[in-house]
């Protein structure tokens, strides 16, 4: 039973189609939650976004990212590598930010994603590591898993 388990999974990556789409939108769970865009404006490259609630900081966060798409394996599979920014606002005596107001970060990242139903639909999972600059220097972690809709 394992080995027919393993053949059906083996076919259906290798038979389904890794057609990229211009513009995804859905969700994001992970740090932060809340919705997420895509637009792959060239083969390798793409923007993404996200504009969530912060659930270790409690405020609402909102950033965008480069994100640079390897080509060598031809495969609905999409790792990547990527670089942005976000901005949060933060409650008072919330979360790891004590202070509140308004965080300033950038970061790097990496990524997978997986493209099915003709490159319709789209499932990515992402950690990044930031540098938080405003309003002091400190360190800043976020990912999670996004479900988008290609147009």
């Amino acid at each position: 039973m394992r080995i027919v388990t393993v053949a059906l999974i083996l076919a259906l990556a290798l038979t389904a189609s890794a057609q990229v789409r211009d513009f995804g939108l859905g969700l994001i769970i992970g740090e932060p939650t809340g919705l997420s865009a895509k637009w792959n404006f060239s083969p390798p490259s793409a923007i993404d976004f996200h504009l969530a609630w912060s659930i270790l900081g409690g405020g609402i966060a909102g950033g965008a990212d480069y994100l640079f798409h390897f080509g060598w394996l031809e495969s609905p599979w999409r790792p990547y590598l990527g670089v942005g920014g976000r901005v949060a606002m933060f409650e008072e005596n919330k979360g790891k930010f004590p202070e509140g107001g308004i965080y300033v970060s950038g970061r790097g990242l990496i990524g997978v994603e997986y493209l099915f139903l003709e490159g319709h639909l789209g499932v990515s999972g992402e950690l990044g590591l930031g540098l938080v600059f405003i309003p002091g220097v400190g360190f800043d972690i976020s990912g999670g898993l996004a479900l988008r809709y290609y147009f």
